[in-house]
């Protein structure tokens, strides 16, 4: 018997709640992507309540539907390569089947996951930030639904049953507990953030995050620390301007020029907690290993310079119902001397599952992307400029404010008073503010949204 989790975006999860949540019972399928693995996750995609002119009434004592709105969700299914998650309302902390549930489900469920076989679907009876479910997949009985996790301004998880407190020092970090409670230090101790980008700005992130206490990291970068990122690169070591006689004899004290970033932050996270779970990976994304790595992780950061690796994660993020964070600051010199600076524009760009995504944000569109395949790379913000200035100041700023963001994540503590889409940073003033925008409906969040695996 297997487990299979699911995971919901906000706004989809309130369509669904009004539907069966209310005065009358009702009830109604949840189309999902898939993400293979273990576990499998449901991606929720679609809701589609039963319509009211396929209520039968006075069959039993349960709520009853026409079996051709089966037949049309079995099609969509089909047709689209998804799976079912059959929902209705019991109400309280432990909801479980009834009788006419039970008999529901082993008729219905049986002839679904038979005629669309080879991925998981559940029937499930929605509680009180509570559900419970059971897994089908080929016609017959498969396992239990797992974890149900409701993505929007944090991660809200309902699990089925709690499990032990991750294991933690009480004095490393009484301060944060103090502050946030003992559930938020577990809940970093079991979150996975994968960053992408492993430069200046990201290795602020990666410190902060390990101090923070988060289980594992994934970080992706295929570059080499370089000469001029020592000004900048929290962790990096420079080589010994005087070697000992041990370092000569052993090759050592040369630093870290000429190894990959990724490894130096892993060192780097390491030192500072060698109880989180890290993971270097030298590869530019996308490769294979970096797509099947970031599709596991519960938070990803993009500290990239190309729009179109933005892109790709913007739809990775989309497409996995996963939030990102893209951070990125630019200096921009005045025009006649060294020294005088015309701006210092610095942004974190919120993607979540139920909020508007790059494209819908205007950080990423066709022309600029077009312009940088031209040979025109784009720095951060958009201006022609490559390499940028960078400061490690600046580059901290915006990174505590991406780190804090991850705290509102997976804590919760700002509840709905996060903005959807983040914060605009201006260096000369030291101010920064919330941002908030309307999805747009573009192809990257009507498209991509859930679709999980292809």
């Amino acid at each position: 018997m297997t487990t299979v989790d699911l995971r919901i975006p906000a706004d989809l999860y309130q369509a669904l709640h009004n539907d069966v949540a209310g005065s009358r019972e009702w009830a109604g399928y949840l189309l999902c992507g898939i993400r293979h693995g273990s576990p499998d996750l449901l991606l929720g995609r679609e809701w589609h309540p039963v319509p009211v002119a396929q209520q039968v009434t006075g069959i039993g004592h349960g709520f009853s539907w026409h079996p051709d709105f089966d037949v049309q969700m079995l099609n969509k299914l089909q047709r689209d390569n998804q799976a079912a998650v059959v929902i209705h309302y019991h109400g309280g902390r432990s909801p479980r089947p009834s009788h006419d549930d039970t008999a529901t489900a082993k008729s219905l469920m049986t002839f679904l996951s038979g005629e669309a076989p080879g991925r998981p679907h559940a029937f499930a009876v929605l509680g009180d930030k509570a559900i419970s479910g059971i897994i089908y997949a080929s016609g017959t009985t498969a396992g239990a639904l797992g974890t149900v996790r409701i993505v929007g301004s944090w991660l809200d998880d309902w699990k089925p049953a709690p499990g032990p407190p991750a294991p933690s020092s009480t004095e490393r970090y009484d301060r944060l507990v103090r502050g946030f409670g003992r559930e938020a230090h577990s809940r970093l101790r079991g979150t996975r953030i994968g960053v992408i980008g492993c430069g200046g700005g990201a290795s602020h992130v990666i410190q902060q995050l390990a101090y923070l206490g988060v289980g594992s990291l994934t970080l992706v970068d295929a570059d080499r620390v370089e000469m001029t990122n020592l000004n900048r690169l929290i962790g990096a070591v420079p080589p010994r301007n005087r070697r000992t006689l041990a370092e000569r004899l052993l090759g050592g004290g040369h630093g870290d020029i000429g190894r990959p970033k990724a490894e130096v932050m892993a060192r780097m996270a390491n030192a500072i907690d060698d109880n989180i779970e890290v993971t270097a990976i030298t590869e530019y994304f996308p490769t294979t290993t970096t797509l099947e790595a970031l599709r596991r992780c519960d938070i990803l950061i993009a500290c990239v310079d190309r729009l179109q690796v933005r892109d790709d994660l913007n739809r990775l993020a989309k497409r996995y119902l996963i939030p990102m964070l893209d951070i990125g600051i630019e200096v921009t010199p005045g025009p006649q001397r060294a020294g005088t600076i015309v701006a210092i524009p610095g942004r974190i760009t919120k993607v979540l599952p139920d909020g508007p995504c790059l494209r819908c944000q205007g950080v990423v569109d066709d022309a600029k992307l077009q312009t940088e395949r031209d040979g025109q790379p784009l720095g951060y913000t958009g201006a022609s400029k490559i390499p940028d200035p960078a400061v490690v100041t600046l580059n901290g700023t915006v990174a505590s404010a991406a780190a804090t963001e991850v705290l509102q994540l997976v804590t919760g503590f700002a509840g709905h008073r996060a903005p959807n889409c983040g914060w605009i940073y201006d260096g000369l003033t030291g101010t920064i503010e919330q941002v908030w925008k309307h999805n747009r409906g573009c192809p990257a969040c009507q498209d991509e949204r859930g679709r999980g695996d292809p």
